[in-house]
This record gives C-alpha cells, sequence and structure tokens, in this order.
C-alpha cells in the first residue's frame, strides 16, 4: 500500500497540487505512525518524503510550518543532500526522476 502512495506523491512533481492535497493530514500522520514500533520504516520513509516535496516546492512556508515542526519534534531529519539534490529520490525502492520546476 505505502507503495502506491510514495508512487503518488513522488510521480506527480510537476505541481505542488497533490503534495497539497495531503500536507495538511500529515502531522497527524507522522504522529500516528510514531505511535506504531511497526511502522518506524514508514514514519521515516514519509519524513523523507515530506521533507524532499518541501524542499522542492519551497514557496509556501506557512502551510509547511505544521509539518515541520512534527519532523523536529520526531527528529526525522531530511535525506542527505546529494539524494535531494541529484537527478532522482528514492522511497521504498521505488526510484524517481527529478523534475526540474519551470
Amino acid at each position: 500500500m505505502e507503495h502506491i502512495l510514495f508512487f503518488l506523491l513522488l510521480g506527480f512533481q510537476h505541481s505542488e497540487s497533490v503534495f497539497h492535497a495531503v500536507v495538511s493530514h500529515l502531522p497527524a500522520v507522522l504522529r500516528a505512525l510514531a505511535t506504531d514500533s511497526e511502522a518506524f520504516t514508514v514514519l521515516s520513509r514519509l519524513g523523507e518524503t515530506a521533507h524532499f516535496l518541501m524542499a522542492r516546492f519551497p514557496d509556501f512556508p506557512e502551510l509547511y510550518n505544521p509539518v515541520e515542526e512534527v519532523l523536529a519534534e520526531l527528529k526525522i531529519e531530511p535525506p542527505k543532500e546529494d539524494r535531494m539534490l541529484g537527478k532522482t529520490f528514492q522511497v521504498l525502492g521505488v526510484q524517481i526522476s527529478h523534475v526540474n520546476k519551470p
């Protein structure tokens, strides 16, 4: 199931609309995942994806503040810079090409 989520979030990088459709729900989802010891991998990867997409579409700081606060609270670090600045970003074995924002 999570493969589909990450594919949808990362596969639509020419517009922020898909990410922005779910961004307001991320704080609650991240906190819920943090309470489930079996969901650590999904929590980490969702946090990385959120970091990546907030960097990809940086013009919305007010929208991202609640997510950034929860990521800091949960100590979820952004992906290493070489993964974020490269041409691809990989989550759960799904490699996504980085599309430059016009």
